[in-house]
């Protein structure tokens, strides 16, 4: 016997039982007819089936959207790390040229108010020589290094402002840079939670629909089951007791995968 045949014998000897239509023609057909609810009830499930397929599919790209935009976030993250380094050594640059900057015209300050200090030593000897001539000389000597002493001064304080500028800029480079990472990381776990969220809305539509087509199960066990109690109403040749034992099975059935849905939404 092959395995196909021993397959099917199977699965006949757990089909749920169904009433013939020879075990029918004891019926009325208006008794038959109340049953038409049932009928339709259970083949609007098939609506509430195939709206579960659509939220898979739509799972499914959510899931793909969210793992493009993850891929394309971290490609982004190692870009902005890089940016980091690039700051870094901008500032790094920047305000080693401000010390430069800095250091030299504070020399240049200092050979200033030297040069002062010297001019006025002259004047002072010119005083001492009652020339008049020299003396003259000497001041308007004195007044000139008195203002390059002062602009030498104030390129010097100019100089020391830029190199704080610099080195402010410098730190703020670099935090502006971290903090894109940072955005960018936070991106991440956002992607990564709508794949997590995007699979767990997958599995529960997978639940869904395995809890709806045991309903469908049940409720046709029901109405085989009504159709069997109008037949052994109506006195015809049939084992009710069978088709209880079928509602109860598929009764089993379907509370089982409604529990396994309703576990499956509770987890995290």
């Amino acid at each position: 016997m092959s395995i196909l045949i021993v397959a099917s014998m199977l699965l006949a000897a757990h089909a749920a039982p169904t009433v013939s239509d020879r075990q029918l023609k004891a019926v009325p057909g208006s008794e038959l007819r109340d049953l038409d609810d049932e009928a339709e009830a259970i083949h609007a499930l098939n609506d509430d089936i195939q709206k579960k397929k659509d939220a898979i599919d739509e799972a499914e790209d959510a899931k793909a959207e969210n793992s493009d935009e993850l891929k394309g976030d971290k490609d982004e993250i190692s870009d902005l790390k890089g940016e980091i380094d690039t700051a870094k050594a901008q500032g790094e640059t920047d305000v080693a040229k401000a010390e430069a900057a800095a250091k030299q015209a504070d020399a240049d300050a200092k050979a200033a108010a030297a040069a002062y200090d010297s001019k006025k030593s002259d004047l002072k000897v010119a005083k001492a020589s009652k020339d008049k001539v020299k003396v003259a000389e000497a001041k308007v000597a004195l007044a000139d290094a008195k203002t390059a002493k002062a602009l030498a001064a104030a390129k010097a304080a100019e100089a020391d402002d830029a190199l704080d500028r610099a080195k402010t800029a410098a730190q703020e480079g670099v935090a502006s840079a971290k903090e894109a990472v940072d955005e960018k990381k936070e991106e991440v776990a956002t992607d990564k939670t709508g794949i997590d969220e995007a699979a767990h809305d997958k599995e529960v539509a997978k639940l869904e629909i395995h809890a709806l087509e045991a309903k469908k199960d049940l409720l046709s066990a029901q109405l085989e089951l009504s159709k069997a109690q109008l037949v052994e109403k109506n006195k015809g040749e049939i084992d009710v007791k069978e088709f209880e034992a079928a509602v109860a099975d598929a009764q089993r059935t379907y509370d089982d995968r409604e529990r396994a849905v309703v576990d499956a939404k509770a987890a995290p």
